[in-house]
């Protein structure tokens, strides 16, 4: 019998009878001001439950109190299927997808570090001229004016109070004759030793010699007293000057000329109204919030507008592979056939200009790559074309932006732009004035760019100043919350500038947490889906603590989540299954953790019974040994890397770990596998990282990342069309009678062309509405009723069934329903042996989970069961376990195990614990922390080596040994 959880406030968010997707009839009680943990099989019915159920429900009760507009949209919303949801509560979802792909969005941004860094140094920030350095930049009235030259100037010193009036402007008669009417005749002549002269009409004072390009009208003369009554003489002297300023629009500038006892000349400062630097009269602009940013045209650097990046001409892309000489093609464009001939000019060329043409390009001389980049002198467009003279790489760009206005010209171009970091604001997105201003004696760039943990060093030191204390105390705290929750989730080693479309699933949902939580909202549904994505053992426990402030503050957490540790600490627990797909979908248990233990669930019989590391290996692995054997990183120094050396064996089940931000992302993706690309002449779509030299990657037939992508990016693919067994299907149903009478052939079971999918939703089966200020709708299509084809086409079966039944069967039952045909069950076996058996065929790919995707992508590379392959290549995972339970986990092993059996060769990027110790040969550890305290190499071995080291030796051997 299922145990009734009690809430601390009495109340309980009751689900009855839920029938989404694969649910069951499940009824279940969720209590409120706890924290709940939804696990179970992967596929069997979690985020059904939580997100499509659960939040969609909140979602929509939302909706409902929104304009009338939205409203007519409501009632063709679908509503989760369920009987009845009470005491549910306003949601919030945090999903594991990073679904940000807005350049400008970073950390600062979504956790409202921008604005509220930008309030406290619009108050508290130094900024200096950026005429003279000084910091003394105010308001320029007579009394800051005044304050300031007392400050700063010796006891009886001599200054000229002049308004500066433009010798040639069209209102200079008429305001010449003003002044004179109101006694101003006299002028100052000599700026160096100060001659004044008085005139005696105003067409005289057009005859006065102009200083500086105006005439400098004298308005009072004073000699410095350091009194309160030298002060108040100085202020009304000032206040004389600023008087006349008002009543023309084009005057804006006075001159305090200032002559100290010991000097002979007058020094001049120019002051214009408004804000400026005290000392040289520099105009400035006051400090605002939005100058801090780069959001806002205010702040943002002018020439990136604030993107911190610039798109040109990558010279990774047009030289991808510096080890190649220039005879055999190193510069990229050249060797395209419509513009082989440059490249023969080049080469002609180059022996006249003593240039090596059968040298790497990496090993030209500084001379020898600049006539490669700029070509001969003074080339103009006519030589370019008549191939008189060799152009030049830039220059030869630069003809082709002339001409973009072609089509073909721009697809050209594209090929070898990318994003180099703005040379105006060096990637900090602000104007660099403003990047400068000083905050707690820290420059903004510097509170943008230092790794949050330091921050939090930072702000333990701050002191509000006593005047501000009550203006800005909330601005601080505020602020100093959001940077001590984000370090709280395991992301310290991440800055404020780092742009959130870069950041894994896991990262992205973990910042947004600490957003939720900086926010201090209470009585609000929570929903996380497994928020310890990407984290390391050792930060799980920081995760749990503010899981646990969200709880404290009077709200309901619920998260669907894999990990024991979670699981331990949560208040209380719900278990789908029994098992994936169809046999799932119902609550085998509710309760505590101690009370799963005891119960007969599959997730608790892996809890209790792990399997063995033996049982992975049918034999004792083979330890490459000579240096053919093994894939060589050198002189690695990408982002925190600090010149990583490393060896990896080949033909071994290779796991990189480490703490969250330690380098291993840096060291395999954007180093190996971006190196690699570059060595075969492909540009890929990221930054690719340096290093010295990577060998040993000859001998591989192709080299294949699988990350959480899917595998497609189309709303079509499925897993019939990436594995290619739809084309066996289709072929199958029009070779039935039906389709030959009716002249339906193979192409018309297509939705990805015309013929016969529904055109009205275009074979996807729903159509999508607008709703302009809010997020697009999808709705089922009214024609086909999201069966995405004609009824032409869904009149012909196959065995009582039509292509719309077969799509909507899971693997395991297209698999016995297509039982007599070998080729199609070939296809399919892969995606069982994967564990994918309970995903339907049809469905979309990018409804997929992280590890749904990962595991579909490497069905169309797992052989067969003792099958040796003929041409190995190198897999390379990124955290292939996101999203499975314990049992998936083991599945997964054995698949990659069978690979490595077969001859290939995989390296995983990995955290999970049970996955080390059941899958790893090879285990390369980053770290020793995160960030610029990470990038080093804290151990490279054995599996059996790694778990002799001591805690202080390697963070992550400590936690396995406790596993």
């Amino acid at each position: 019998m299922l145990e009734t959880p009690v809430a601390t406030n009495g109340l309980s968010i009751e689900i009855d009878q839920a029938r989404t997707n694969n649910l069951k009839s499940l009824s279940c009680s969720i209590p409120q001001q706890q924290l709940t943990v939804v696990t179970g099989p992967s596929g069997s019915g979690k985020s059904s439950l939580v997100f499509d159920v659960l939040f969609a429900e909140g979602q929509r009760r939302y909706l409902e109190s929104l304009s009338s507009y939205a409203k007519q949209f409501l009632d063709r919303i679908e509503k989760p299927d369920v009987e009845s949801i009470r005491n549910i509560l306003p949601a919030i979802a945090l999903e594991q997808k990073n679904g940000v792909t807005n350049a400008r969005s970073t950390v600062a941004s979504v956790t409202n570090g921008t604005q509220l860094l930008g309030k406290l140094a619009q108050h508290l920030g130094q900024r200096t001229c950026t005429q003279c350095g000084s910091s003394h930049l105010s308001a320029i009235n007579p009394l800051t004016v005044a304050r300031y030259l007392m400050a700063h100037q010796p006891e009886k010193t001599k200054m000229l109070l002049t308004l500066s009036i433009p010798a040639n402007h069209p209102e200079t008669w008429v305001l010449v004759k003003a002044v004179f009417q109101q006694g101003y005749f006299r002028f100052l002549t000599d700026a160096e030793i100060g001659a004044i002269t008085s005139v005696q009409s105003a067409e005289e004072a057009l005859n006065v010699p102009a200083v500086d390009g105006n005439f400098q009208l004298l308005v009072d003369r004073i000699v410095l007293k350091s009194t309160p009554e030298g002060e108040e003489r100085l202020v009304q002297a000032l206040e004389s000057v600023t008087k006349l300023l008002v009543q023309d629009a084009f005057l804006s500038q006075w001159t305090v000329w200032h002559q100290t006892p010991e000097a002979k000349s007058y020094s001049p400062i120019h002051f214009n109204s408004g804000y400026g630097c005290l000392n040289c009269g520099t105009p400035a602009q006051p400090l605002t919030d939005k100058q801090f940013n780069y959001l806002n045209p205010e702040g943002a650097c002018p020439t990136c507008e604030g993107y911190g990046r610039a798109i040109g001409i990558e010279a990774g892309r047009i030289i991808p592979n510096p080890n190649l000489t220039l005879a055999e093609g190193a510069i990229h464009p050249f060797e395209t056939p419509s513009n082989a001939e440059i490249k023969q000019v080049l080469l002609a060329k180059a022996k006249r200009q003593g240039v090596a043409i059968d040298v790497p390009y990496h090993a030209l001389s500084d001379e020898a790559k600049h006539w490669v980049w700029h070509g001969t002198p003074n080339v103009t467009a006519e030589d370019l074309w008549n191939y008189a003279e060799y152009c030049g790489i830039t220059p030869f760009f630069a003809y082709l932006e002339t001409k973009r206005y072609k089509m073909h010209v721009r697809v050209f171009l594209a090929k070898y732009r990318g994003y180099h970091t703005c040379t105006h604001c060096n990637g900090g997105r602000l104007k660099p004035e403003i990047q400068s201003v000083m905050l707690a004696n820290q420059p903004i760039e510097a509170w943008l760019n230092t790794p949050i943990h330091q921050l939090t060093q930072w702000l333990d030191g701050f002191k509000l100043p006593t005047a501000w204390q009550e203006a800005l105390t909330y601005t601080f705290e505020a602020f100093k919350q959001r940077i001590t929750c984000l370090n709280a989730v395991g992301l310290g080693y991440l800055t404020l500038n780092r742009a959130i479309r870069t950041l894994s699933g896991g990262e992205a949902q973990r910042v947004n947490l600490s957003a939720m939580l900086g926010s201090e909202l209470t009585e609000t549904l929570y929903v996380l889906d497994e928020p310890t994505i990407g984290l390391h053992a050792k930060d799980t426990q920081q995760l749990m603590d503010v899981l646990q402030q969200l709880v404290a503050l009077g709200n309901t957490v619920v998260v669907v989540e894999h990990d024991a540790t979670v699981m331990q600490q949560a208040h209380h627990i719900l278990d789908i299954g029994p098992n994936s797909g169809e046999a799932g979908g119902e609550l085998v248990f509710s309760g505590t953790y101690k009370n799963l233990l005891a119960s007969n669930t599959l997730t608790a019989d892996f809890l209790n019974h792990p399997p063995s590391r033996a049982s992975f290996f049918s034999e004792e692995t083979f330890r490459p040994t000579l240096p053919s054997d093994w894939i060589s990183i050198t002189g690695a120094t990408g982002n925190n890397l600090k010149n990583v050396s490393v060896k990896l064996p080949k033909h071994q089940l290779v796991c990189v770990t480490g703490v969250s931000g330690a380098g291993k992302s840096s060291l395999i993706l954007e180093t190996l596998y971006g190196n690699y690309q570059l060595e075969k002449g492909i540009i890929p779509s990221f930054d690719v990282l340096p290093c010295e030299s990577l060998t040993g990657m000859e001998s591989f037939a192709d080299v294949v990342l699988i990350d959480q992508t899917p595998p497609a990016r189309s709303m079509r693919s499925n897993p019939a069309t990436v594995v290619k067994v739809f084309d066996d299907i289709r072929t199958l149903f029009a070779q039935t009678a039906k389709a030959q009478a009716l002249g339906i052939t193979a192409g018309d079971f297509s939705f990805n062309s015309e013929g016969g999918r529904c055109e009205t939703c275009q074979g996807l089966g729903f159509v999508t509405v607008d709703m302009q200020f809010m997020a697009d709708v999808r709705l089922v299509c009214p024609d086909c009723d999201g069966k995405r084809y004609q009824s032409s086409v869904l009149s012909v079966e196959l065995a009582g069934k039509n292509i719309a039944d077969v799509l909507a069967m899971t693997i395991n039952e297209v698999a016995t329903f297509f039982k007599a045909y070998p080729k199609i069950r070939r296809k399919l076996a892969p995606l069982q042996a994967l564990g994918l058996g309970y995903v339907r065929l049809g469905q979309s790919t990018t409804t997929l989970s992280g590890g749904e995707a990962k595991r579909l992508k490497l069905a169309t590379y797992l052989p067969e069961e003792g099958v040796s392959v003929k041409k190995p290549c190198l897999f390379l995972f990124d955290e292939p376990t996101v999203g499975l339970h314990l049992r998936d986990v083991a599945v997964l092993v054995k698949a990659l195990r069978r690979m490595v059996t077969a001859g290939h060769s995989v390296v995983v990027i990995e955290h999970h614990l049970e996955f080390l110790n059941w899958a790893a040969d090879w285990i390369v550890d980053m770290g020793p922390e995160a960030g610029e305290n990470g990038g080093e190499v804290v151990y490279c071995g054995s599996f059996g080596g790694m778990r002799n080291l001591s805690p202080t030796q390697s963070i992550t051997a400590d936690w396995l040994c406790r596993s």
